[in-house]
Formats: structure tokens, sequence, C-alpha cells
């Protein structure tokens, strides 16, 4: 058997010497410490689990995931930020014990990150994919079960011959170093068949619980070598402190679901059982199984699981969540890698395939479904399409809405702009009642060339426009995080990674906002330096003073949250606050889960252990600090500002609202906004007399279409006053 940096340890008896050592003498206090997941566990679409853990009686004591076929039992530890020069150390050695029924054949790797290798250990940024400046140590073990201590030895920058192809890269162990990161593989290998090709892989999988751990115990941890002892002992670095938490919202609660979502993937919340509240649609995946589910919502903001249905194919890639037919409840469409399955939810019978979509898109070569929404006016959602993608004739395919909420034999509109650019992002909304579009991908071939979109104009004639971006600055789509009108006036603005994390899909680093200005330049400003995206960034108006403000996760594995930046009169979006979600989160989503007026958070989450995954819910607090609203019929000059309960609540298709203002109120804004927290109609905007009024809503959006059976919410805006209340239209 013979494998590079490969040693068979029984049981390693090192020196006890000085050094940077963290002993978990403390109840509680990991030293800064985290634990996960490794990569050995073959976790599905390279989400990794946030591992439960406590520190007592000097032992930090780290519990595995429990079994799951097609996930093996692993584990990483991740140390603070240290910040010594590399050259200080030549080794890293760790106490532990397996706690388990016998011994077994097991590996381990170390890993590290420096000033040459700042993004994440195994992943580079494009730029440095042919420099490989990160590798690994690795080792196999005989994990006792009893306390044993393992060392990774000979730290020190050299050469590396890949055993597949003789490729020679390089290990860089100087300058400052970030942190280390120790890599367990906790499942049994077979010592006379093992490289470390296999390590990890579908061959090696465990079958059955019996096979996974109960749990890792840790002594001490020590980074040590002989210069550093010339140095003296260097005390344990200060943990990095997390932002502070915000004030908008609560701190996050977690709901644990039966399967883990998908957490790339959008979830959709709507109204499923026809209670009124809010509930929530997403995608699910296991490594051989795939479906979509139900969590059923509270109506406070809790969520508890509900169904799950398992799409009979392997080749489901995507759902999307919409009212198709108005009637006030979330319907589906599911692209099960064939066909597109129109699901129309009748309420307490279910979902019902309506249609199959098979003959329209078996035309094309390949399809990929965007959203629902509608373009042409009529107030029904129709199907947006992606066709044939990757070639010169790829398309933006609108199926229209028939009416009924079905599409039949599908008439079609297509937003192309011209041959060999591909469609990318979905656009809600570009400028004020101009309605959705669709961002076009330059081509590869055309380094020059730039981006456009493409939407239906008010007179429902295309209208194409370049973007003031090259592919040169931003690279490509798949780092853009944000496209839409941030500013809200009337353009195309955007954010984006300004770092590609090659080799994880999807994953970048940093974030900046693009604003596109009146001259047809792009005004950039960095937002982040050091927050690690996934999935989009969300643009909602979450604090109500008609400012868009921006939500998004933020996926380092460290110190995992929920990023707020509030809207500005002028200048860049600040911060509003930090939320520490409990794994590494995904996909988020808004509306009003708990039924007050104002627009909450839900993020997916399938890393939190001891769950098959679930929902990070974060209530909104808006409602909280405005004045309790108050019946303002009786007087005729009120003392204060002040939103009454609309009559007749529920309604159809009008309402009557009260409002009260005060002598010099100045500018008053009421407008309606859907349970998304998506405006629908400005019913007025300017100066009121002080006294009582009475505004009327006739039930109709800012285009005059009349909206879809539901809740809706008012919100009346002054200054730095703001009265919400949430009314019923009924169909």
């Amino acid at each position: 058997m013979k494998a590079l940096f490969a040693f068979l340890f029984l049981t390693t008896q090192i020196h006890r010497a000085d050094a940077i050592t963290w002993e978990f003498d403390t109840t509680g206090d990991t030293q800064g410490w985290t634990a996960r997941e490794s990569s050995y566990s073959q976790a599905i679409g390279n989400t990794l689990a946030h591992l439960r853990s406590e520190v007592s009686a000097g032992v930090w004591r780290i519990d595995v995931a429990p079994f799951e076929y097609g996930r093996n039992p692993s584990l990483q530890l991740v140390s603070p930020f240290i910040g010594q020069d590399s050259g200080l150390f030549d080794r890293v050695e760790v106490r532990l014990r397996v706690v388990h029924t016998a011994p077994f054949f097991g590996s381990s790797s170390l890993h590290w990150t420096n000033e040459h290798n700042q993004l994440t250990p195994g992943w580079e940024s494009r730029e440095q994919r042919e420099q490989n400046t990160f590798f690994w140590i690795f080792q196999w073990h005989i994990y006792t079960t009893d306390w044993q201590e393992i060392m990774y030895a000979h730290l020190e920058t050299g050469t590396f011959e890949l055993p597949a192809g003789g490729r020679i890269r390089d290990i860089v162990w100087e300058g400052a170093l970030d942190d280390i990161r120790i890599d367990l593989g906790l499942y049994p290998l077979d010592p006379e068949n093992v490289s470390t090709a296999a390590v990890g892989t579908g061959n090696n999988l465990v079958k059955s619980p019996a096979e996974v751990p109960v749990a890792v115990e840790v002594d001490w941890i020590r980074l040590t070598g002989v210069e550093e002892l010339l140095e003296g002992e260097l005390p344990p670095p200060a943990e990095t402190l997390t932002p502070s938490l915000g004030g908008l919202f609560n701190a996050p609660t977690f709901h644990p679901l039966e399967v883990r979502p998908d957490t790339r993937s959008a979830p959709f919340p709507g109204d499923v059982d026809g209670d009124g509240t809010i509930d929530l649609v997403a995608k699910w995946a296991t490594r051989n199984t795939e479906g979509w589910l139900v969590a059923f919502g509270d109506g406070a903001g809790g969520f508890s699981p509900g169904y799950v249905e398992t799409v009979p194919t392997l080749r489901f890639t995507n759902i999307i969540g919409g009212d198709i037919n108005r009637d006030g409840l979330l319907d589906l469409v599911v692209e099960n890698g064939v066909s597109f399955e129109v699901l129309v939810n009748y309420g307490a019978e279910g979902f019902v395939v309506e249609e199959e979509l098979s003959s329209f898109l078996s035309d094309h070569k390949t399809f990929f479904l965007f959203a629902l929404a509608d373009i042409n006016g009529d107030s029904y959602e129709d199907m947006w399409v992606g066709v044939n993608f990757g070639y010169d004739d790829a398309d933006l395919l609108v199926l229209l809405n028939d009416g009924t909420g079905q599409f039949g034999s599908p008439s079609s509109l297509s937003l192309r702009p011209q041959m060999r650019l591909q469609p990318s992002w979905f656009i809600e909304a570009i400028g004020a009642n101009q309605g959705p579009g669709m961002l076009w991908d330059p081509p590869y071939d055309e380094p020059g060339a730039g981006y456009k979109t493409t939407h239906l104009n008010a007179g429902g004639e295309l209208e194409v426009r370049s973007l003031p971006i090259r592919m040169d600055s931003a690279e490509r789509s798949g780092l853009l995080r944000y496209v839409g009108d941030f500013d809200r006036d009337g353009d195309v603005d955007w954010a984006r990674s300004d770092v590609e994390i090659i080799g994880n899909n999807k994953l970048g680093k940093g974030l900046i906002l693009g604003i596109n200005t009146d001259d047809g330049s792009l005004d950039e400003m960095r937002l982040h330096q050091d927050v690690f995206l996934i999935g989009k960034v969300l643009s909602r108006d979450l604090n109500g003073d008609g400012r868009l403000d921006l939500v998004f996760v933020n996926s380092d594995f460290r110190h995992p949250g929920v990023v707020v930046h509030l809207g500005q009169e002028e200048g860049p979006p600040l911060q509003e606050g930090y939320y520490p979600l409990s794994g590494p989160g995904g996909s988020l989503a808004t509306g009003d889960l708990d039924g007050d007026g104002d627009i909450d958070i839900v993020v997916l989450e399938s890393a939190v252990i001891g769950s098959g995954g679930g929902i990070h819910v974060l209530l909104n607090t808006s409602d909280e600090e405005a004045t309790a609203i108050t019946n303002m019929i009786g007087d005729s000059q009120p003392v204060s500002f002040a939103l009454g309960a609309n009559y007749p609540n529920p309604f159809n298709p009008a309402t009557t609202i009260p409002v009260s203002v005060a002598a010099g109120a100045g500018d008053v804004d009421l407008t309606i906004y859907n349970v998304l927290g998506q405006p629908v109609r400005q019913v007025w905007n300017g100066p009121l007399a002080a006294g009582e009024h009475r505004l009327a809503w006739d039930g109709r959006d800012g285009q005059g279409r009349s909206v879809a059976a539901g809740v809706y919410v008012v919100r009346l805006l002054q200054g730095e006053q703001m009265r919400l209340h949430k009314m019923v239209k009924l169909d």
C-alpha cells in the first residue's frame, strides 16, 4: 500500500511542549473553535452541517451527525483566527477520543488558510486556479475509542505530485496563518484497500447506524514548532467578535422539518391550506431522491412539518410557486426534466395536476423554469421559460395564462433581444409600473459584449436596454446576487460578489452594489469584503420607510447570519444588523408570517444537526415600534397621526380607509402591499389637511387591474411615523 503523505498511526505518542494550546477548561467556552461536518460526509450540494457541541469538565464534546444513507459521518474542527507567522510552527497536535462501540480504521487530514489562500480551504478563486497554493496533509489512523494523540508534522512549503496524472502542485506553509482545520473521517475503511482518491466516495458509504460513532471528545489542540518554542509560549488568540444583533428583527428561531430542504433553491411562501396564513413550499433532495415539501405556518411566525412529495424521476430540477388562478391559494409548477406539471391548489382537496406541458417542451433542446409573473397586464401570472440554453438560438418564452389558471396549447411571447445571448436572471420589476423583465448574458467568446435586459413597455412592445457593465468586470452572471431597480429610478441596478469560488457551485466572496446612473455609467460601492454568499440578495422595503432595503445570508460557516442593509435617502444602504443563524443557511424569502402587517424573513436550512433541516424565522419588530391603532372617528381635530380600520373588512371590490393627521403633518403616503411585501397600489401621496380623511381603494393595482383575493397590508407613512393595518379581499 503506497500513498503520498499516508502514515499508519496505531497510537501516536508525542512530547508535550509549550505552544499555542487550546485547553477547554471553561464550561461553555470553545475558545473560538467551531465544529461542522467535513467534506468526507459526501453531503448533497456541498452543504455541511454545523454540529452540536458543548464544553464541560475540561472536554469539548461534539455530537456526530446521526445515520443518514448516503452521508458519511465526519467532523471538521476549525480554529479561530490565528494571525501568527506560519514559520513559527511545524506541527499540529490534538488529543481526542472517539465515542464508539469498537475501534476502526479511518482517516484524517489537516487543512489551513493563509495569505496565499484567503478564500476557503480547498476552493480557490478563479484567478488562483493554476497556482493551487493550498493542499492538505493526509493520514490514516486506527481510532481506538480511548484517548489518543494525533500529530500532523513536517508542515513546510514544498511540492506535491498529484496521484492522478502526476501534476505538480505547491503546498504553501508561509506568511500569516489565518486558521487550521482538522478533518476526521469517522467511518471504517479497509486497511488493505485504501487510497486518498477513495476516501469519502460512494464505495465507502456507511450502511447502518451501528457504523456511526456517537461523538468525538477533545481534550486539547496544540499548534507548535521549534521556532515557536524559542519565542516562548504564545497565548491562544482571542475569538473574533461577531457583528451585533440588529433591532429591526427578533433573533432568529429555528423550526425543524422532516427532510432537509434544498437551500440553493428558492422557497415559496403562500397560503397552501386556505386558513389565511402563510405556509411554505420548498424543494428537497437527498443523494437518491428528491421532491418538494410543505411546511404549515401557524399565523404567529412558527412553522411545522406538513407533508413531503417525492418526484418519481431523478431529473427533477426546479419548482416555482404563485397564484395561477387568482383564488388566494399557492399553486405550483414542477419541472421534472421532461415536462412541466401545473399543480393547482384546491385547498382541502390539495394539489391537482391540471396540465402537463410535455409536447411544447419537446420542441426545444433544453429548458428551464424561471418564474410565474404577469407580463401582459391581465393580472394572471404567466410562465417564464428559458429554452435552448448553451445554443445560439437560446430564448426566453413567456407562456400566457389563459385566464382560468391554465396554459393549454400555450401561446407565447419571446423576449430575446438578439441571437447568441443567454437568458440568466428573472427581474421582478424594471422601473415604476413597468413590470418584470429578463437579464441576458453576452456570449462567452465575446468578452467585450455587454449585458442586456428586456421587458414589455406600457404599449406592449419589447424594450431592450444595455447595461453599463462588461463581462471582464463582473466575469459572469454566476457572480450576480441581485438584479432590479434598487433606487426606483426606472433602470436596472445589481449587486454581485467580486470573487468566485470555483468548484463550489454559486459560492462567491464579497458584495458590491452597482447603481445605474443617469449618464449611463455604473456607480459601484463595496458593501462587504469578507462575506460568503450562495443565494440571492433580496430587495424589499423592510422598515416601511418607502425605500428598498437589502437582505442576504452570509454563509461564512464560522458566524453564519442574516445581514440587513437599510436604504438611505442618499448614498449606499447602511447595515442595520447581523442576525446569527445556527447553521450556514441558504435561500431566503419574505412575507408577513405573523399577520401584523410588516415583512418577516424565512431562511431555508439543511444543516442543523438533530433534525432533517428546517426553517429559520426572523420576525419584524416594526409593528412594535408603531403606536397602537386607535379609533379616529369622533374628534374633528385629532392630536395624533393615526390609521383606522378599513371598512368593510373583508371587502369586495372596494374598501374605505380612515386616516387622521395632525396640523403641519406635511406629505402623507398611503400604499397597499401584498403579504410578500411587494407594493400593489399607492392610494395617496401628498399633503393632507389636519383632521380626518377617508381614502378609498378600488381593489386594483397600479395598472388598473383587479387584484386577487387574499390578505393585503395598508401602510400610512408621514416623515418618521408609520402605521400598518391588515385587510382581506374576498372573491
